[in-house]
Parts: C-alpha cells; sequence; structure tokens
C-alpha cells in the first residue's frame, strides 16, 4: 500500500497494477543486430551512461551469460492504454526497437507510441565546467592566502631560530647545548603548554562536574524528603555523593534481613538511580565493635554481618526495583570506619548504618579535559 508523492491531500486512489516479463535470447540477438548503429557503441555519443540504470544493449554487452532480463510493464495512468517497459531504455534505430521488442513475450502486438532515445546534453558539461573554473578560482585565491601564511610563519621560525642561538651564545662557558638538548627543550615547552591547556580547562570540568551531583543530590533529597533526617542522609564530601542509612530503618538488631519500611525507602532511592544511567555505585555495611553472635552457617563476626547487609541491600535494588546489577558493587566495612566512639549508646547506633557511595567516573572527568583542550587548541 504505498503512499502518494503528492502533498496536496491524503486520499490515495486504486492502485493500476503492473506486469512483468522477459527478454530472451532471441531478443537479444535481434537488439545485437542494430549494436552498430548504436550512438552508446559507434562513439557518435561520448559520454558513459547511468551508472545504476543501463541500456537494454549495455545490458547485454555488460552480461553477455545472462539469457534474459527483467522487464517492468508499467500503466502511464488510468485514462491512456500506454505502458512504459521499465528496463528496455535504448539508443537503437526505431525499426530494431520495434522487432526486439516484438519478441518480447506478451509483446507479441506491441504498438509504439515513442521509441526510445538517447541524448548527450551540451549543456551539463558546460556547466560542470563553469562550476569546476569558479572553484578552481577559490583554490588559486586559498592557496594565495596559504602561501602568504607559510610565508608569515617561516619568518616567525627564522626569528625564533636567532633568538634561541643568540640565547645559546650567550650562556657562553656555563653550558653548551647539544640538538639532542636542544629537542628535549622544545618538547618540554610543549608539555608545558599542554599542561597549562589541561590546568585552564580543568574549572568548567569540575564545574560540570559540581552540577551533575548538585542535580543527583537534589533528586535524591526530593525523593526522600517524607523520612526522617536522623535516618537517612544525603550529603556530599570532595565530589562524591553518599547516602547514609541507618541500619534502625533497614534491619533490626544482628539481622541482615530488610525491613519492609526499608524496601519504601530504597525503592525511592532506586527511582533516581534508575533515572541517571551513567552512575555507578558502591552499597557499604558499616557496624558498630559489639561483637555479632557467631552462626557458624552463616556469621562469623562483623566482617561477615556487614557484608551480608550490603548484598541483601543490593539484592533487593536488583531484583524489585530492576537496578541494573552491573551498576552496584557490595562491600563490607565491618567497624573500622566509625563516625562517632563506640563507647556510648548513641555513637555505636549512629556508626550501624548502611552506605551508598555513587562512585566518581573519573573517565568521563578526564574527558571533559580533553574535549575542552581540543576545543581550545583549534
Amino acid at each position: 500500500n504505498p503512499s502518494k508523492f503528492s502533498y496536496l491531500d491524503n486520499s490515495l486512489k486504486t492502485q493500476r497494477s503492473c506486469h512483468m516479463t522477459y527478454t530472451s535470447p532471441v531478443v537479444h540477438d535481434l537488439l545485437r543486430e542494430g549494436f552498430d548503429r548504436s550512438p552508446m557503441f559507434n562513439g557518435r555519443i561520448k559520454s558513459i551512461g547511468p551508472r545504476y540504470c543501463p541500456s537494454v544493449e549495455d545490458k547485454i554487452n555488460r552480461f553477455a551469460e545472462k539469457d534474459r532480463h527483467q522487464l517492468f510493464v508499467e500503466p502511464e495512468g488510468w485514462d491512456t492504454v500506454e505502458v512504459y517497459v521499465n528496463g528496455f531504455s535504448t539508443s537503437l534505430p526505431e525499426e530494431v526497437q520495434f522487432k526486439a521488442l516484438s519478441a518480447v513475450v506478451g509483446f507479441e502486438k506491441v504498438k509504439f507510441f515513442r521509441p526510445g532515445y538517447a541524448i548527450e546534453y551540451d549543456k551539463e558539461t558546460k556547466d560542470l565546467l563553469n562550476s569546476a573554473t569558479v572553484r578552481l578560482n577559490t583554490c588559486i585565491d586559498e592557496k594565495a592566502k596559504s602561501d602568504a601564511s607559510v610565508s608569515a610563519l617561516r619568518d616567525q621560525i627564522t626569528f625564533l631560530k636567532a633568538n634561541n642561538q643568540e640565547l645559546i651564545n650567550n650562556m657562553g662557558n656555563l653550558t653548551t647545548l647539544s640538538q639532542k638538548g636542544a629537542e628535549n627543550l622544545e618538547r618540554s615547552l610543549e608539555s608545558l603548554k599542554e599542561k597549562d591547556m589541561r590546568i585552564t580547562r580543568m574549572p568548567d570540568a569540575v564545574t560540570r562536574r559540581d552540577s551533575v551531583t548538585l542535580a543527583l543530590v537534589t533528586s535524591l533529597k526530593g525523593a526522600l524528603v517524607d523520612i526522617n533526617d536522623s535516618d537517612i542522609e544525603v550529603n556530599v564530601e570532595k565530589g562524591v555523593v553518599f547516602i547514609s542509612i541507618s541500619d534502625k530503618l533497614l534491619f533490626r538488631s544482628g539481622s541482615y534481613t530488610v525491613t519492609a519500611r526499608a524496601k519504601e525507602v530504597l525503592g525511592k532511592v532506586a527511582r533516581v538511580i534508575n533515572d541517571k544511567t551513567d552512575l555507578e555505585f558502591m552499597v557499604e555495611g558499616h557496624t558498630d565493635n559489639v561483637p555479632v553472635k557467631k552462626d557458624s552457617d552463616v556469621l562469623v563476626d562483623n566482617w561477615d554481618l556487614s557484608v551480608k547487609r550490603a548484598t541483601a541491600v543490593v539484592r533487593i535494588l536488583q531484583n524489585d526495583f530492576l537496578v541494573d546489577p552491573a551498576r552496584m558493587t557490595a562491600a563490607g566495612r565491618s567497624s573500622y570506619v566509625p563516625l562517632e566512639d563506640n563507647e556510648t549508646l548513641s555513637g555505636r547506633a549512629k556508626n550501624r548504618r548502611t552506605r551508598i557511595v555513587v562512585l566518581p567516573k573519573l573517565d568521563q572527568f578526564f574527558d571533559l579535559l580533553e574535549k575542552g583542550m581540543e576545543a581550545a587548541s583549534k
């Protein structure tokens, strides 16, 4: 059900059927009888025919091993008996065309309205020549400008070389620079230039990184606005985003089973994380220094408890909220990274926590620097 080429209306009438037939060895022999009178073959037309729509005699000549070629019979309209024989374009004499086409199956009683013909367009050649002349003149102007620029640069090089030689001579007996030393000096200057450019572009990269970090923190705080501030904290330290969730919100004492209330909180975090598909993060489990009750099958000490709590959170994010597991890392820190002294109840409660750390993507940061350097060097 093809669409119309016209944009004048949206209506599409019923299509007329097209048909297909084939040439044959007999048709090919009849066409070959007129090859010596074909302008495309006898040299009267010097141009090269279209590459993707060759004439029928060209197809017979190029593909002599083929014993037939497709012909598409296409009606010219609703109110005419004319058909266009697609695939039978030709520059052969009219009588050769008629004789060969009459030998095609289905065209035994064919009548000609207009025979095929070939035209060599001189105007197109002149237009191409004029266009090429304009381009040539443009190239000549550009070359003159380039030559002038090269000349100026050569003058600068000559001046710099002379200045460099003068400096070397002034050093006298202090040092004698070898050719190798001069090359090393030049490389050092290029290195300093590159470092200076990197330092210049670094604030832009840092600003963009901080903008991304601010947007992430804003999204997280907006999602967790109804959670008690003492149970969950979102902050930024040295450009890294941390989400700290107290254990009383996630687990019962000494357990690594996530509570139903905690799943609601993790679901809100997961929505923000799923919206930021380029972020990777690590889930850290932290305990106080009170030894966990030993379980010979699962828990040996606080290392095991911290790791099991981290993997429990990761598993919930993956299975319940479809967070891509390739973006997550689970880790246990036991009691060795406390926030407060473990000597008090409040201190131990503060230290029992699960922390989600959004990992900085240094490759993206350095990519921003590289792009900035490339832009600055142009």
